[in-house]
Parts: C-alpha cells; structure tokens; sequence
C-alpha cells in the first residue's frame, strides 16, 4: 500500500492504490482507512464516509477510521454524528489528543462550556501549555460570555 501518497500530497495515486489492493482484500481495515483518507483529500466526502464506516465494521476500535468519519461528518453538517463518533473515538482512544481537541472546539461552539472545560482540563495534561490549538481554545473558553 503507498501510504507515502496520501501523505505526499497525491491523494489519486493513493486512491488507486488502496482501490486495487481492496480488490484482492476487501475487508482489510487497513485498506478502508487509507481508501477513506485519499477520498477525504479529494473531498469526496460521502464515499470517505462509507470507507471509513466499512473500516469500522471491520474493526470497531479503529479510532484512526472513526475520527475521520467525525471530521468528515462535521463537514458534511452532520454534528450529531460527528460528536458520537468523537465520543467513541475518545473512549477507545483517550490520548488522540488531535480528537480531543476537535470535541473542545466542537462543545465551544455549541456553548457546552461546562463539557469543553472538562475536555480542555484533560488536554491541559496532554499537551504543553504552548500548543497553539490548546491556547486558543483556552482563550475562547475564558471570553466573556455573550447571550444572542
């Protein structure tokens, strides 16, 4: 599997790869993932869904595969989805920070900001107080809070 494509910024050679193993293999995993996240480059968001999905019914503690469905349900507006699947991503996977810090932001939006302070207090002891993501998140949850 090329995975070097993915990562090198070829997401169709990455796609046709992990097409043509998945013809030989076609509940691998590991193929899905990588089918999954080539879509994902191409925005080919409703297939990267079912990719990851198929990942997961093959293996449900892929927590790599389910925080992507996340991502990719977030940008396909399904915010419901988007959190159950961070949810489990978190249960089976406690220190994918990168997962924890979407559920923050995703809680700050919503203004759950009893919920995204508890997810920012566990970050806290993840990640250096310098990382970027964590000090703005740290900085919209202390604003002041404005009604609409």
């Amino acid at each position: 599997m090329d995975f070097a494509a993915n990562q090198s910024g070829k997401p169709e050679a990455a796609l046709l790869t992990a097409e043509t193993a998945l013809k030989n293999t076609p509940q691998s995993p590991t193929l899905l993932l990588a089918q999954g996240n080539a879509l994902f480059l191409l925005d080919r968001i409703p297939a990267a869904i079912h990719s990851y999905s198929l990942a997961l019914q093959q293996k449900p503690d892929l927590a790599r595969a389910r925080f992507n469905l996340a991502r990719c349900q977030l940008q396909a507006g399904q915010i419901t989805d988007a959190t159950n699947s961070l949810l489990e991503t978190l249960r089976t996977a406690p220190e994918m920070t990168a997962a924890r810090l979407l559920m923050a932001e995703l809680l700050l939006k919503q203004k759950h900001v009893s919920e995204a302070s508890k997810q920012l207090q566990i970050l806290s002891t993840q990640l250096p107080d310098s990382h970027p993501q964590l000090k703005a998140l740290l900085k919209q949850l202390n604003a002041p809070q404005t009604t609409d």
